[in-house]
């Protein structure tokens, strides 16, 4: 990418590609590769900001629509982003994904805690998603009236 700030102030373009490429179902993983990994440092008061941390969230979802073999990993690596949108975008990935793997990771970031409760928030909200039997707890099950219990899946 040739002179970011200057072609795509904020990765606007980036993003709407990505946004795009995720609509059109698009199963290459290269792009969505290059835009999980893409960092663009913008000038703003007080020195400078990464303006890529959405884009590299709408890339985590295509990784993950994909089913990219190495989504899980990457995903970790983005529960730890300095970006809060690209922290909150991975719980949520994480969350459609649904595997054992990403279960663990959600819990484990949701205990650890993260310096914005939006990002727990999403965690907590993925796992209901994920995995509403075991994630509410059972303490509040017995609250819920019948008909608005979660059901264990049928798989």
């Amino acid at each position: 990418m040739i002179d970011p700030v200057e072609t795509d102030k904020l990765c606007r373009a980036k993003f709407a590609l990505m946004e795009a490429l995720n609509k059109l179902e698009f199963d290459g993983d290269e792009l969505f590769l290059t835009g999980f990994r893409h960092v663009q440092p913008e000038p703003a008061w007080g020195g400078s900001t990464d303006t890529a941390g959405p884009l590299r969230g709408t890339s985590a979802f295509g990784l993950v629509r994909i089913r990219y073999r190495g989504v899980v990993s990457l995903l970790a690596e983005s529960l730890a982003d300095p970006e809060k949108v690209a922290r909150q975008n991975a719980a949520q990935a994480l969350g459609a994904l649904g595997s054992e793997a990403a279960i663990v990771l959600l819990r484990f970031k949701a205990k650890a805690g993260d310096q914005e409760s939006e990002v727990i928030g999403d965690c907590l909200t993925a796992l209901m998603t994920a995995e509403p039997q075991e994630s509410l707890p059972r303490r509040l099950l017995w609250r819920l009236p019948n008909h608005e219990r979660p059901r264990p899946s049928k798989c």
